[in-house]
């Protein structure tokens, strides 16, 4: 899991000198959810926020809901239900 983190972060790197929005959106979003597996939860959260942030910018709402569930699931670990059900309805707002 360590080298994949790795990768993601090389590859965040590189978009960001590409300067590619799209990109960076991506390369957070897999830094996202790789972290939430690992149970990094404060490292996924950073990422996660970083993604939707970057794909609602972009208008690319499918996306940007991925990474507002991942969010919802970091909450929902942590026992923050209020904040797990915001970030919840946001993703089905996003995509109804």
């Amino acid at each position: 899991m360590d080298q994949a983190l790795d990768y993601y972060a090389k590859s965040l790197q590189a978009a960001r000198a590409v300067g590619s929005p799209q990109l960076i959106g991506q390369a957070s979003l897999a830094l996202c959810e790789a972290n939430h597996r690992k149970g990094s939860g404060k490292a996924a959260e950073t990422y996660c926020v970083q993604a939707a942030t970057k794909f609602g910018k972009l208008k690319l709402t499918k996306l940007e809901a991925r990474a507002r569930i991942a969010l919802a699931g970091i909450h929902q670990k942590r026992d923050a239900f209020a904040r797990s059900r915001t970030e919840s309805l946001k993703a089905i707002e996003l995509l109804e």
